[in-house]
C-alpha cells in the first residue's frame, strides 16, 4: 500500500499482511494510521537499536553494552502509539469505468476537504490533519472512543448531562450554517466521542454548499440517511436545490438528543412522543423529560414550516433549558471567563486550558465578550488569547486595598523576595554563607537573651531560581 504524505496505516493484529481498518462504506475505506513524525521516530529508533544489538553481539565484555538504552528503544518502537500521533486515513473510491460517477466521487472528496478546512477552528467539528485530492485521500483526527451510536448509554436517563454535551454540537452545526453549508447526514454514526466526552461531528461526504459553487447532480440532491431524514425530504426522496436549508439538519440533530437521553438509536419518522418512544414514559419519575420534549416538539415535526429555523435558535432553547434545570437545582450557570483549578488531564466540556493559546473570536464569542483582549489580541482580527497560567500562582486584584497597588487585571508580576533580617545568637557559630564579624551585628532588645541581627535588609541570591511554598502542579482552565 502506498504511503500517504508520510502517513502509514497500522497493521491489522489479526492479519499481519493487512491494514487496520476502522470502517468502510460506499465512499471509501478508513484506516488507522501513524503520523509522519511517529513513523520517523520509529525508523530512527530502529536504526539505533540495530547499532546497539550489533554492539551487544560483538562485545565480549557485556559491561560495555548500553542495556538501558537498548531497553528504551524496545519500549519506544514496540509500545503503543500515542493517540496524538494517530489519524483516521480515508481512501476514497473513485470508479474507473464510469466517468460520470468518478466525477461525482471526486466532487464529494473535494467538498469534504473544503468543508473541513472552512470549519477547522471549531471544537465540535472533526479536524482535518492532511489531504491529497489527487491521491484521493484525507486524514482526520482519530477518536479512540469511536462514534456515538456505540456509546448511547453514556447519557441514558441523564437529561442535564445530555443537554450539556449536546449544546457544543449544536454550536458546531450553527457554525456550519453560518458558512452557508448544510451537513445533510447528521446521525450518531457520524458523531465521534472525544476522550474528554465532547461530541465531534464528522463525515461531510454529502455536504451541500448554498453558494451554488458545486453541484454533484443536475437537478436534485440526495439529502442524507432515510432513517434520520426530515419527513418533507423523505417523502420526495430527492429534493430541489432551493429546498435544501438548515431545517434539514435541525430535524436529525434533535433526534440525536432524543437518542442520547433514551439510549436508543433513533425512531421512525417524527414519532418522538408516541408510545414507547416518549421520554416521559421511558423515564416516568423524571420531570425533566417533559421539558426536553418541549424542545423536541419544535424540531422533530412533520411539516417544515413548524421546524425551528436555525441551529442558533435551537442552541438558545437548549441554553435556556440547561439554566432552568440548574437554577431549579440551586445551581447557577458558570459565567464565561471563570477560571478554575482542574485535576484532570483532558479539558472538560465547556472549558479550555489556560495556556495562552489563540482562539476564534466567533467560535468562542461568549468568552471573547467576557475577557476581550486582556490576555492577548491574537491575530488582531479573528482570534484572541486565553490567559497563560502555566506554572503560575494566582493573586487577587488589589481593587483599592493598598496591598498590591498599580496592577491591572491580567498583569504578570515577577519574582521578588521582601525585606528581611537574619538573627544570630551571641557566641553562636556563623554558618557558611553568613560569615561576618559579630561587631557588625547589633543587639535586638525585642528578643530575650543575647540575640543580634544585621543592620541592613538584604535579598538572598543564588539559592534557587524562585521562592515558593510547597505546592502541587494543577491545570488552570477557563470557561468559554
Amino acid at each position: 500500500m502506498p504511503k500517504y504524505n508520510g502517513w502509514e496505516p497500522l497493521r491489522d493484529d489479526g492479519d499481519p499482511q493487512g491494514e487496520k481498518m476502522l470502517g468502510s462504506g460506499g465512499q471509501g475505506v478508513v484506516y488507522l494510521a501513524r503520523s509522519p513524525k511517529r513513523v520517523q521516530q520509529i525508523n530512527e529508533g530502529a536504526e539505533r537499536m540495530k547499532k546497539l544489538l550489533r554492539a551487544a553481539t560483538a562485545s565480549v565484555d557485556q559491561r560495555e553494552v548500553d542495556f538501558p538504552e537498548l531497553a528504551e528503544m524496545i519500549v519506544e518502537i514496540g509500545g503503543s502509539d500515542p493517540v496524538n500521533h494517530l489519524g483516521a486515513l480515508k481512501q476514497f473510491k473513485i470508479p474507473v469505468r464510469d466517468q460520470d460517477e468518478a466525477s461525482r466521487a471526486r466532487g464529494r472528496l473535494e467538498s469534504e476537504v473544503r468543508a473541513l478546512q472552512a470549519l477547522d477552528e471549531h471544537p465540535a467539528v472533526l479536524k482535518l490533519l492532511d489531504q491529497n485530492v489527487e491521491e484521493h485521500f484525507i486524514v482526520t483526527e482519530y477518536h479512540m472512543r469511536g462514534t456515538l451510536d456505540k456509546q448511547l448509554k453514556l447519557f441514558k436517563g441523564d437529561a442535564l448531562g445530555a443537554l450539556e454535551a449536546f449544546k457544543p454540537l449544536v454550536d458546531g452545526v450553527s457554525r456550519i450554517h453560518e458558512q452557508r453549508m448544510i451537513h445533510r447526514d447528521i446521525k450518531p454514526e457520524n458523531i465521534f466521542v472525544a476522550a474528554s466526552g465532547n461530541l465531534v461531528l464528522g463525515d461531510f461526504g454529502i455536504v451541500f454548499f448554498q453558494d451554488g459553487s458545486e453541484r454533484l447532480t443536475t437537478t436534485y440532491e440526495r439529502v442524507g440517511s432515510h432513517d434520520w431524514m426530515a419527513p418533507w425530504a423523505y417523502k420526495k426522496a430527492k429534493l430541489e436545490f432551493s429546498k435544501i436549508n438548515p431545517a434539514l439538519d435541525i430535524f436529525p440533530l434533535a433526534k440525536v438528543l432524543w437518542s442520547m437521553i433514551s439510549g436508543e438509536n433513533g425512531f421512525p419518522f417524527w414519532e418522538y412522543d408516541r408510545g414507547e418512544n416518549n421520554l416521559e414514559k421511558l423515564f416516568p419519575d423524571d420531570p425533566l423529560m417533559r421539558l426536553v420534549n418541549g424542545v423536541l416538539a419544535t424540531c422533530i415535526v412533520r411539516d417544515e414550516k413548524d421546524c425551528t429555523s436555525s441551529a442558533l435558535d435551537l442552541g438558545s432553547q437548549v441554553d435556556a433549558l440547561i439554566n432552568q434545570i440548574k437554577e431549579g437545582r440551586g445551581h447557577k450557570p458558570v459565567p464565561p471567563g471563570t477560571i478554575n483549578a482542574f485535576g484532570g488531564g483532558t479539558e472538560p466540556p465547556g472549558w479550555l486550558w489556560c495556556d495562552g493559546g489563540a482562539i476564534s473570536r466567533t467560535v468562542y464569542v461568549d468568552l471573547f465578550d467576557s475577557i476581550n483582549t486582556i490576555y492577548g489580541i491574537g491575530d488582531g482580527q479573528s482570534t484572541f488569547n486565553v490567559p497563560d497560567l502555566r506554572g503560575c500562582f494566582l493573586r487577587g486584584l488589589d481593587r483599592g486595598a493598598g496591598v498590591d497597588k498599580d496592577r491591572m487585571i491580567g498583569s504578570i508580576q515577577g519574582h521578588l523576595v521582601g525585606p528581611h533580617r537574619h538573627w544570630l545568637a551571641k557566641g553562636g557559630d556563623v554558618q557558611e554563607g553568613n560569615r561576618g564579624k559579630l561587631n557588625e551585628f547589633t543587639r535586638n532588645k525585642d528578643w530575650p537573651g543575647d540575640h543580634y541581627t544585621d543592620d541592613d535588609n538584604h535579598p538572598h541570591e543564588g539559592i534557587g531560581a524562585e521562592t515558593r511554598p510547597i505546592n502541587v502542579a494543577i491545570n488552570w482552565i477557563i470557561k468559554y
